[in-house]
């Protein structure tokens, strides 16, 4: 991101990095996230008009700064620009620029992607492949399930289909148990009942899919499996113990 070779004319100059995004669906708010740079001057346009209001702190990082794109977005093609006066050869951004949003991203081909609607459901399966390839967080995946009635003195072991990422489980609202890698094995004996249960799965990832735009599976893997196991008292009357 910054110069690749020295100017034609002294410091400082002009330096002016564009590119453009599609956009099917305009989320309620588009925000700019500048992760940094280094310039004695800087100006933010979209669509050839500046974007003038306040930087604020990011909800990412103290260090970065964020502006509301949400008035100058338009559905079809936006370009981003951003002008830097740069004072020596290593000015410049020093990090991708992010544009963050309650929007899903679909994926034209080539590696580019347009805005799109929000999912309002996902699969039991990485949320990289259905829509967010490069968001950071936390993911709830939410169903329900019954219990029978023969299953009332049997052990219940869920084991969650995990690849790397940290996970909670929630059944009807209470946790279960947190588990930050594998084995995912939860007892959830004690937090489910006869009938209809709530199963939450909590998955948080890393940030290197949102900081570095690297499309890292994260979520599930699969869907999760329950399973029940009988429940056996054993009485010992004695025990021997011998030396090896």
């Amino acid at each position: 991101y910054q110069l690749p070779s020295e100017p034609g004319h002294p410091y400082p100059i002009d330096v002016w990095y564009r590119i453009w995004f599609e956009a099917a669906y305009l989320p309620p708010a588009l925000e700019l996230v500048v992760d940094g740079f280094a310039a004695e001057y800087h100006e933010v346009y979209l669509n050839g008009s500046p974007v003038d209001g306040p930087a604020h702190r990011s909800r990412i990082d103290s260090q970065m700064q964020r502006l509301d794109l949400t008035p100058l977005a338009r559905t079809g093609e936006n370009m981003l620009s951003v002008r830097l006066r740069v004072t020596k050869p290593t000015d410049g951004l020093l990090d991708s620029v992010k544009i963050t949003g309650d929007f899903a991203l679909e994926e034209k081909g080539g590696g580019e992607y347009r805005i799109v609607a929000p999912r309002e459901a996902v699969k039991p399966s990485s949320w990289t492949s259905q829509g967010y390839p490069f968001y950071s967080g936390r993911g709830v995946y939410r169903s329900t399930f019954t219990v029978p009635a023969d299953a009332e003195r049997k052990r219940a072991i869920l084991s969650p289909a995990m690849v790397d990422d940290v996970l909670e489980v929630v059944i009807s609202g209470i946790r279960a148990g947190v588990r930050l890698w594998a084995p995912y094995d939860v007892e959830i004996t004690e937090l489910v009942k006869l009938g209809e249960n709530v199963l939450e799965l909590r998955v948080a990832n890393t940030l290197i899919n949102l900081l570095e735009a690297v499309p890292r599976v994260s979520g599930l893997s699969g869907a999760p499996r329950i399973a029940m196991y009988e429940q056996f008292d054993l009485e010992f009357s004695a025990l021997l113990a011998t030396a090896d």
